[in-house]
């Protein structure tokens, strides 16, 4: 019998370098703000296509329930999780609270927040009065600077998820987001009317909405690893952009094996707005830029007055996106 011994140390180096990979591979627990839908598919993307594997991060993706009452950033306080996706304002109601987090990417450049009423509105004036739905679990500040900036009488009614409040005509109008409840809303209803619809973006309130965020002390300890992610995500971001039914394909996988309710028209509708939701308007590109000084200012202040931050949060020490 004839023994290869190149072929034996050549298979056997191999093994020892996979080995000796797959040992220096840093552990990342992330953790979106929601359970899972296409709002987040460039990270899963960047999971399951390997961009996270080849930078050197061994990732873990976990996930909260819709049932929860706790949110990621309650997890990400417990030390349960690492890095976590979030509003912008949340962010920054976080860090003016006193948890010391950093906000390392800014996906969103848009706000998809808007308002559907059951009658035309031309204004944001024209919700005085209103018996208006949102969300139970927060992901309202932006609405709720623009009702203290206006002097608006509004009875916000609470409410879980999906548009049910809507359709049964328990509220005036609902909160919604245009990649998600809105989508619903018309796969329910049909068409919705454009004049019962208001877009906070177009009455000055376009506040950038989900970034990455991750505590001050583990971005200190851990830079190296949480720019790895960054950049691994934001090129499973732009594989989402060229290979659209690849992405909505992996969505799927996380959807389903959640047990989430959903179905591929929504998905994918709600891909292409967040994808939308990302670029400059000016530019249509996706830059992933940080907010700029002079916006983030104007949030950090109109926020401090509508009473949703607690004082005043420093640009340069809670924005190191790049």
């Amino acid at each position: 019998m004839n023994i290869d011994i190149r072929h034996i140390l050549s298979v056997a180096l191999a093994i020892l370098v996979g080995s000796a990979s797959a040992f220096s591979q840093h552990h990342i627990t992330f953790m979106p703000q929601w359970t899972p839908q296409a709002q987040f598919a460039g990270y899963y993307v960047a999971l399951e296509m390997g961009f996270y594997t080849e930078a050197g991060l061994d990732v873990t993706i976990k996930h909260l329930s819709s049932n929860s009452n706790q949110n990621c950033m309650e997890h990400l306080e417990k030390g349960d999780v690492d890095i976590v996706t979030n509003m912008l304002i949340g962010g920054m109601k976080e860090r003016s609270k006193g948890f010391p987090i950093v906000n390392v990417l800014q996906t969103s450049q848009n706000t998809g927040l808007c308002c559907v009423a059951h009658k035309p509105v031309k204004s944001l004036e024209d919700l005085n009065g209103m018996k208006i739905g949102r969300w139970e679990s927060g992901f309202a500040e932006n609405a709720t600077i623009a009702q203290k900036e206006l002097g608006l009488d509004i009875h916000w009614v609470p409410y879980i998820y999906g548009v049910t409040l809507y359709i049964a005509n328990a509220v005036d109008a609902a909160l919604f987001y245009s990649y998600n409840e809105l989508i619903q809303l018309y796969l329910s209803m049909g068409e919705v009317p454009a004049d019962h619809i208001i877009f906070f973006n177009e009455y000055g309130y376009n506040y950038p909405e989900d970034g990455l965020f991750v505590t001050e002390a583990f971005y200190k300890a851990n830079k190296d690893d949480v720019d790895k992610f960054v950049k691994a995500s934001k090129k499973g971001w732009d594989y989402c952009r060229t290979h659209k039914k690849e992405a909505l394909a992996i969505v799927r996988k996380y959807t389903t094996g959640h047990h989430i309710r959903t179905n591929d028209v929504h998905q994918e509708m709600m891909l292409r707005v967040v994808l939308t939701l990302q670029e400059d308007k000016n530019t249509h590109e996706a830059t992933y830029a940080p907010v700029s000084k002079q916006l983030f200012d104007d949030m950090c202040r109109k926020g401090i007055e509508a009473g949703i931050l607690s004082g005043k949060v420093e640009y340069s020490d809670f924005i190191v996106a790049k």
